[in-house]
């Protein structure tokens, strides 16, 4: 495990770690390096629609829903900024990059599936992406069929940072959600995890995140290989039920 990764502020060296018995990744900077090819669409099509949408504004719409987007992009341009050309540009921009380049998966995602099936651990994903949007992301990434569970914002009540996809999640794997460890990136989502009673694992995606939010999280870790080792560590001294 990397030197870097730390335990989250709420843990310490002596702590009993969870007993858990599934694994609930996010999506967008979890299990797919997604972010960057929105941001790059949402850019081009505010250039394209003679607005100014800078990388830092893009980037503290990490996490959040379209919907939360939409709404911060309306206020940040007002009315005269369209919503309506702006999905549609940025849609048509964002398949034809992701077409020709492809999707990146982070660092360490295969080999943490490939140790989630061998020692029969159930897990899913849960995002706050449409499932129309998952479904082309994963095949983009090449990861048809590598989930078999998928839960979207559009199948709950509300998306993240409510707590409701986690909870159906859970009940969806048929565990109880303080025995499903979660893995995330942002504020947004260690929020909803958090709410829900699951363990949160932040894996921070460049984005900087205030104590106050780093404290949600059971602990903090690097990369995907760095959770891997966890769950292995977790499988070793019976901590998987």
């Amino acid at each position: 495990m990397s030197q870097n990764s730390r335990l989250g502020a709420n843990q310490n060296s002596g702590s009993r770690r969870p007993l858990f018995s599934a694994v609930i990744l996010d999506m967008d900077g979890v299990v797919l390096d997604s972010e960057p090819t929105y941001r790059a669409a949402w850019i081009s099509a505010a250039i394209e629609l003679g607005f100014e949408l800078t990388e830092e504004i893009c980037l503290s719409y990490s996490g959040k829903s379209f919907q939360e987007i939409e709404d911060l992009l309306l206020s940040e341009f007002g009315s005269k900024f369209s919503m309506t050309e702006f999905k549609e540009l940025s849609t048509v921009f964002w398949h034809q990059n992701a077409e020709l380049k492809g999707i990146v998966t982070k660092t360490g995602l295969n080999g943490l599936l490939d140790t989630l099936r061998h020692l029969k651990i159930s897990y899913c994903l849960a995002t706050n992406s449409a499932t129309k949007n998952v479904e082309k992301c994963l095949e983009y990434a090449g990861l048809n069929g590598a989930f078999p569970l998928i839960l979207s914002s559009d199948q709950v009540a509300a998306a993240k940072p409510a707590p409701d996809i986690y909870f159906a999640a859970a009940q969806k794997l048929g565990v109880y959600p303080e025995r499903c460890v979660v893995v995330e990136d942002s504020e947004t989502g260690l929020m909803s995890a958090h709410g829900a009673g699951t363990v949160p694992i932040l894996i921070p995606d460049g984005v900087s995140l205030e104590p106050s939010v780093r404290r949600l999280s059971f602990a903090v870790l690097d990369g995907l290989g760095d959770f891997e080792d966890w769950v292995i560590k977790a499988f070793e001294q019976g901590q998987i039920v």
